[in-house]
């Protein structure tokens, strides 16, 4: 994996599970998206780092 941050899209392809499994895990807590912001604006995308991904992944508890 060479990216650093995942849309929605790009890590269900990446990890091979659909939207809908990366969005119930997200709506769960399970897995912890960026805040992007655009000069104090929050951006509309649910940004997930590929570290995040992995350690989901690897059902590993956060630090």
């Amino acid at each position: 994996m060479s990216k650093q941050v995942y849309n929605v899209r790009e890590a269900a392809e990446a990890f091979g599970v659909s939207r809908d499994v990366i969005t119930r895990a997200i709506n769960a807590g399970d897995l912890v998206t960026l805040d992007p912001r655009v000069e104090g604006q929050a951006v509309k995308v649910r940004l997930i780092s590929a570290d995040e991904l992995w350690r989901w992944m690897r059902n590993e508890d956060r630090p």
